[in-house]
């Protein structure tokens, strides 16, 4: 069944993208959020590469037919550099969690502050602190400024552990290693 939703979804964007102008615009949004609601499925079945597969489609769909602009592209994005953090690719998860910051900066920047904050996590995991540190005190300031106590609350979590892992290298500085499991 997923296999006909997902032929579907590509002779789909392939009509869209040849003659998008004459398209509905729902149509055509829906035609690549069809990659996106895969990905979700296969997220929830467990089936982590399926699901970065389906957002990678979603993401070029997005590229090509909807633009950089478009608000579907940070977010998704922000989704493929989740799962792939889920399964402990966290250089992959990064690089996707970049662009989605890059992305969101333009074209969603009320939310910036979340997609920063998910990056300045994935710096955690690399072991990164410094950097870290900077983002989370950044993302910080401007989930106060705007008044997103969710994505502070985060933020405040963090980075305890960010300090945690800092006094753990100052106590063992021939381990700077020290990563975030």
């Amino acid at each position: 069944p997923a296999h006909s939703l997902q032929t579907k979804a590509v002779v789909s964007t392939q009509s869209t993208g040849e003659q998008a102008e004459n398209k509905n615009p729902d149509v055509i949004a829906l035609a690549g959020l069809s990659y996106e609601g895969l990905g979700k499925l296969y997220v929830t079945m467990n089936h982590p590469d399926n699901a970065i597969h389906m957002y990678q489609h979603a993401i070029k769909f997005v590229e090509s037919v909807l633009g950089d602009n478009d608000t579907h592209l940070p977010v998704l994005l922000s989704d493929v550099a989740t799962v792939y953090e889920s399964t402990g690719r966290i250089e992959d998860a990064f690089v996707s969690a970049e662009k989605a910051e890059i992305y969101a900066r333009n074209s969603m920047p009320m939310y910036y502050q979340t997609f920063t904050a998910q990056k300045a996590r994935i710096l955690l995991k690399l072991g990164k602190l410094e950097e870290a540190r900077q983002l989370y005190e950044e993302v910080s300031k401007l989930c106060q400024a705007r008044k997103d106590y969710e994505t502070l609350n985060e933020v405040r979590v963090n980075m305890k552990i960010l300090s945690d892992l800092e006094s753990k290298r100052t106590e063992n500085p021939e381990n700077p290693e020290v990563v975030v499991k």
